[in-house]
């Protein structure tokens, strides 16, 4: 494989036009959708959500939206969710998580920013069962300065796209830091820009795929030790095409997977 050099500007400016601030989707109407108008925020009931201004909020734990429903789209609406209070914090920017025993699919964020929690998007379970969620979507986020991960979805058939994830890494005796994280089968992870993660030590990942039937395609990786790593029972299943690793990575493509072209 070669080996492309990305720079972090490129990087910036290819996601400068993913969203735009005050642009509702079309689905997201005022008139049928609901405004969350603080945080701390639970949404326990199917439909659409949304924001429509920029929260700075100071959280040493717990979840600013946290989503225990199927059937939601939060819809940030160009804005952001900012957390104030260092890098040694436990919150979650949104959070999605099943009651106990109890299914959950179907939850979507996106558009706008998520910047200085723990874990920038948690979708998440409880118990020990991944099975009862499926269906996470996360589309046009931008994590920044998540302490351990910037995005993570469980449960099956999960899309984490057209994403940036930026300056991850820094909160302090955990074993590893990483952008994106699909944790469960048939997630697609697509056009997603990660940049540095734990760029100074050797536990950042940019992209770690758990499942073998995980697909990986279009991201661009800079400034991590590990670009893109796959840690199913065998990787071989799992695809992953046209991605770019760039600079200041150590370990470009590790832990199986199957090159389907276009890699770099």
């Amino acid at each position: 494989m070669k080996y492309f050099a990305l720079t972090k500007l490129a990087v910036l400016l290819l996601f400068s036009l993913a969203s735009v601030t005050g642009t509702l989707h079309a689905e997201t109407s005022t008139a049928t959708a609901t405004e969350i108008t603080t945080l701390p925020a639970t949404i326990s009931t199917p439909g659409v959500y949304f924001i429509k201004k920029n929260f700075s909020v100071n959280m040493t734990s717990g979840n600013a939206i946290n989503i225990t429903a199927s059937n939601v789209v939060l819809d940030l609406n160009g804005f952001s969710i900012i957390n104030t209070n260092g890098l040694s914090n436990t919150a979650s920017g949104i959070t999605a998580s099943n009651p106990s025993g109890v299914t959950l699919s179907n939850v979507t964020a996106r558009n706008g920013t998520v910047q200085g929690f723990r874990y920038g998007i948690n979708f998440a379970y409880s118990g020990t069962d991944s099975s009862l969620v499926s269906k996470y979507q996360v589309e046009q986020i931008r994590v920044f300065n998540a302490g351990r991960y910037g995005i993570i979805t469980n449960g099956g058939d999960a899309i984490v796209r057209d994403c940036l994830v930026t300056q991850t890494g820094g909160y302090p005796s955990v074993g590893n830091y990483i952008g994106i994280l699909g944790n469960g089968s048939n997630a697609r992870i697509i056009n997603n820009h990660i940049a540095d993660v734990d760029i100074t030590g050797t536990l950042g990942t940019g992209i770690w795929a758990s499942r073998d039937t995980s697909f990986v395609i279009g991201n661009t990786i800079s400034g991590c030790y590990r670009g893109l790593y796959f840690s199913g029972s065998s990787g071989y299943y799992a695809l992953y095409r046209d991605n770019l690793v760039g600079e200041n990575v150590v370990q470009p493509y590790v832990g199986g997977g199957t090159d389907a072209g276009g890699n770099y």
